[in-house]
């Protein structure tokens, strides 16, 4: 759960581009938000998916809910009262990932789950 939290905030404030020139910010004079390329805009109000719902998914509401992420779900085994419980909005396949900005895969390694997601 805290990594899907660390991926989103690592995704959505280009670390990766941020760090690979961080040494020569800093000699210019450069560091912290006067460092990033563009400003960023915070989690707060982006859509996570969850796609299954278990203990892991929950936890990951859970951390995203915190943060004041809006947090959608699809699990077929999940009741609409029961996602309402822990502030997850239920959704069908199709509208989560057309509406998700993330996306936190939580199904298990079993036969029915092998082909769910691909590319």
């Amino acid at each position: 759960a805290d990594y899907v939290l660390a991926a989103m905030f690592f995704v959505n404030k280009r670390i990766a581009a941020y760090s690979s020139c961080a040494a020569e910010n800093v000699r210019n004079g450069r560091w912290g938000a006067m460092a990033a390329a563009e400003n960023r805009h915070r989690l707060r109000n982006e859509t996570l998916l969850i796609v299954g719902l278990g203990v892991i998914g929950k936890a990951v509401a859970e951390r995203a809910n915190q943060l004041g992420v809006h947090v959608a779900a699809y699990d077929e085994y999940v009741s609409e009262a029961e996602m309402k419980a822990l502030n997850v909005e239920k959704l069908s396949w199709e509208e989560g990932f057309r509406c998700a900005d993330y996306v936190s895969i939580n199904l298990k390694g079993c036969v029915e789950n092998e082909d769910r997601i691909g590319k």
